[in-house]
């Protein structure tokens, strides 16, 4: 089954039916509950103790208040910045122990002026440091940073001895990074003693540790007291500093969110997203190494002039093949009834039993993927166009990097505002002739008590094994509290698909879905 090319500039229909893939789903019976039901947020895997951790996002039960909370009230919230799930043990992990308690009261005085420039503490006023000791966020400060986040989020990896461009020491460093606190965690502190002494006895045990791991986690505009965010920053999960990225005086920063963020080696690249103006196609990036903006607000390339992706928010994007951002997804909110296509049909009635209530408003779904290439710094496929037999449109979905020529994606809200369960993979090839993208949809076994979970506004992790960790999102009538592992076989295992389409759904003409409304 050969992929589809698509040239720069054109606009592709796949009329090829997409392969399928078994997995297996299963749901956790964690020992305890995290602490509240996180949308909006970003996870991982911890490779150097395996356990699945999520950062940022907030708690769906205080999101009305979120919203609208003035500044000094927002410590009401009780959401941890980060929460880990030990994969083993099944146990959520967000407190601190007696140890990091007496520490963090011996460094309570740390002085806030220390901070170089372009970098802030994570802390409060009084020097706690959240981001560090995992205590409850935000606390009094860091004030600005977008809660609850609609911000585009995206992890940057480097070893923890790897030294910052803007040196700057942690305000509070008690008993180690965040990571190594996380590990420790819940732990007996008579077996931790044993494991100190024999370290002690094996050197290379502490270097393995100064070798390890540890994210950078990026926030990209948002919404903040009901308004478009203009701030971007990291938060280095390795020392607890802060940073902020700067924007050029001859290009401000446009407040905007629901965009993505994706993470090439010292650069971010952030695409789409709100803004006062409405949707944005632009491709814009920021270097780490000095975080600043590169291209805030500049045409790249090949837009000048020539074809870009329709503008969209709510959508995802990964890097594939370590050269090309893959997009999929989303919506365009519209300003009136008539669109390029003729008028705007209703969509589907929503499912009765769902609970969830979704906002009425009416927009075009953008049922499409574009690649951009970071090498040459253009778009090489501007809209490849979903046929009835592949994904129905979506937004709020999740993706995340399954193997560098995969992007898994998952769930959603659909036509009608329904809650969506499926899952898919987009395989991405290289050649001679430029990239070709190509559908795999992701079934589960009749057998299997548990298929894939109907969810939107959520978060994927990938593990060992091509296991996908589910976290948080809204669901109807679904518990998503605990975590949920999609266990994918791999691409030599996938089979031709059966040219059969989505029922009462017919081929688009355009990458833009007619307007849906939401009930």
């Amino acid at each position: 089954m050969p992929p589809k090319r698509s040239k720069p500039g054109d606009v592709a229909v796949d009329k090829r039916p997409p392969g399928l893939l078994d997995a297996t789903v299963q749901l956790a019976s964690s020992v305890n509950a995290p602490s509240g039901m996180r949308i909006g947020h970003i996870s991982f895997i911890h490779p150097a103790n395996g356990h699945l951790c999520v950062v940022g996002g907030c708690d769906v039960s205080s999101l009305p208040k979120a919203l609208t909370l003035p500044h000094e009230d927002k410590s009401a919230l009780t959401m941890p910045f980060l929460e880990s799930w030990n994969t083993e043990e099944q146990m959520w992990i967000a407190q601190r122990d007696e140890e990091e308690e007496e520490a963090q009261r011996l460094h309570e005085s740390a002085d806030k002026d220390s901070v170089g420039e372009g970098s802030e503490s994570a802390g409060s006023s009084d020097g706690q440091s959240p981001v560090e000791t995992c205590a409850t966020f935000p606390s009094n400060g860091l004030q600005d940073l977008t809660w609850p986040t609609l911000a585009g989020i995206a992890l940057q990896w480097k070893t923890q001895h790897e030294e910052p461009a803007v040196k700057n020491p942690p305000v509070i460093q008690p008993a180690g990074t965040l990571m190594e606190l996380i590990e420790r965690n819940k732990r007996d502190p008579k077996k931790e003693k044993a494991e100190d002494r024999e370290s002690a006895e094996a050197p290379h045990a502490a270097s393995a540790r100064a070798s390890a791991k540890a994210p950078v986690v990026l926030f990209v505009g948002g919404w903040k007291d009901s308004k478009y965010a203009h701030r971007s920053k990291s938060i280095d999960l390795g020392t607890g500093s802060v940073a902020y990225i700067k924007s050029l005086p001859s290009s401000p920063v446009m407040a905007s969110s629901c965009s993505t963020a994706t993470v090439v080696k010292n650069l971010v690249y952030v695409f789409g997203g709100n803004n006062s103006a409405g949707c944005t196609s632009s491709m814009e990036k920021a270097d780490l190494t000095t975080n600043r903006w590169i291209e805030r607000g500049v045409s790249t390339k090949n837009e000048t002039g020539g074809s870009k992706p329709h503008p969209r928010s709510s959508h995802v994007a990964g890097l594939l093949l370590e050269r090309y951002i893959v997009v999929y997804g989303g919506r365009q909110a519209r300003v009136n009834t008539e669109t390029s296509h003729g008028k705007a049909k209703k969509a589907s009635k929503v499912d009765p039993r769902a609970s969830i209530v979704i906002p009425s408003m009416e927009f075009e779904f953008c049922n499409d993927v574009a690649v951009y290439d970071v090498e040459n710094e253009k778009w090489v496929v501007t809209s490849a166009v979903v046929n009835n037999m592949g994904p129905a449109p979506r937004y709020g979905h999740a993706a995340c990097v399954l193997s560098p020529c995969e992007l898994f994606v998952h769930g959603g809200i659909g036509a009608g505002g329904q809650i969506l369960s499926d899952a898919w993979i987009i395989q991405l090839e290289e050649d001679a002739h430029g990239v070709a993208l190509s559908w795999v949809k992701i079934r589960t076994s009749d057998t299997n008590e548990v298929h894939t979970p109907s969810r939107c506004l959520h978060s994927l992790a990938v593990g060992k094994g091509r296991r996908v960790y589910v976290t948080g999102g809204l669901s109807p009538g679904e518990d998503v509290v605990d975590v949920c592992m999609i266990d994918v076989k791999g691409l030599a295992d996938v089979v031709p698909g059966q040219p059969v389409g989505r029922k009462g759904e017919r081929l688009p003409t355009s990458a833009k879905r007619t307007a849906s409304k939401l009930k």
